[in-house]
């Protein structure tokens, strides 16, 4: 009876865990959701539209570096 028990102990540890780890993912989510939201309102409100950058060549050398960006050259 014993091993069973345990067993049962465990898979109820096992299930809280999950829950755990999954309630964890979903409050991370959120979280860079939130960063990445309000860093786009502070770039609107500065004036920049994010994806102008990436559509529009001049904007996209001009913040090219900001953005970490390099130019690669096969050698």
């Amino acid at each position: 009876m014993a091993p069973y028990m345990a067993l049962s102990d465990c898979a109820c540890d096992c299930a809280w865990y999950k829950i755990l780890f999954e309630e964890l993912d979903s409050q991370g989510t959120i979280f860079n959701a939130q960063i990445h939201y309000h860093y786009i309102h502070e770039q609107v409100e500065k004036g920049i539209n994010p994806p102008d950058m990436f559509t529009k060549p001049t904007l996209f050398l001009k913040h090219r570096e900001a953005l970490g960006l390099e130019f690669y050259h096969p050698k």
